[in-house]
């Protein structure tokens, strides 16, 4: 899963690498977590994905993941064209994921246990997101 996921990249970052490990390492606890909290269909709805779209989702958190440790890197600003062009993709990435579903998944999120989703940012990296993010929700109210 991992060579056909990284197949086209030029460079592995290696934090994103084990995290797309991570994830695969981990799914028995994502499923189970999803299972815990949403109903039978939804949980089966969101738990449900083809392997080759499953390989295209994780090709495109790999490109998204960096470019925000690139953009970081660069020393790019948060409110800038190309930053939140990023974020936007991202978001619809996120989106993607879920199946429509982020809104729904974020409600539960607080209000259940820790749940140890793998991060492949450093501090720096998880500030520019928290900035970029903050920026973009400010300039597009309708999310």
């Amino acid at each position: 899963h991992l060579i056909e996921t990284i197949e086209d990249e030029e460079i592995i970052n290696i934090d994103i690498f084990c995290t797309m490990l991570q994830k695969l390492m981990f799914e028995e606890d994502t499923q189970k977590w999803f299972k815990d909290h949403f109903s039978k269909d939804i949980a089966d709805d969101l738990l449900n994905v083809n392997k080759p779209k499953e390989i295209e989702l994780d090709k495109k958190w790999t490109k998204t993941l960096s470019e925000i440790k690139h953009l970081t890197f660069t020393g790019a600003i948060p409110s800038s064209k190309e930053t939140q062009e990023t974020i936007e993709s991202l978001l619809l990435l996120m989106n993607e994921t879920t199946k429509g579903n982020l809104d729904l998944i974020a409600e539960k999120l607080p209000s259940s246990e820790p749940i140890s989703f793998p991060n492949p940012f450093t501090e720096k990296e998880q500030e520019f997101l928290k900035e970029a993010m903050e920026f973009y929700q400010r300039n597009n109210s309708s999310l």
